[in-house]
């Protein structure tokens, strides 16, 4: 099995969507781990949630995560 592992999107929907775009196409991978701090800032924190969510990907808190509870 071939997995992407992601860290520090810090909210950044265009980032995280880049990254997915690369492990789906050129890279073909079929799971995808984040290491930490996918929120960070509130500019897109929900597009970045849900796009997590909707692949299931499994994450990690980091500490920009914890100052952004559930």
């Amino acid at each position: 099995m071939k997995l992407g592992i992601i860290s520090d999107i810090h909210g950044d929907r265009q980032a995280l969507e880049t990254a997915l775009q690369r492990f789906e196409g050129v890279h073909q991978v079929e799971r995808v781990l984040c290491a930490g701090d996918l929120l960070g800032s509130d500019r897109q924190a929900d597009d970045v949630v849900r796009m997590v969510r909707e692949r299931r990907i499994v994450t990690v808190r980091g500490n920009h995560d914890a100052c952004h509870p559930d």
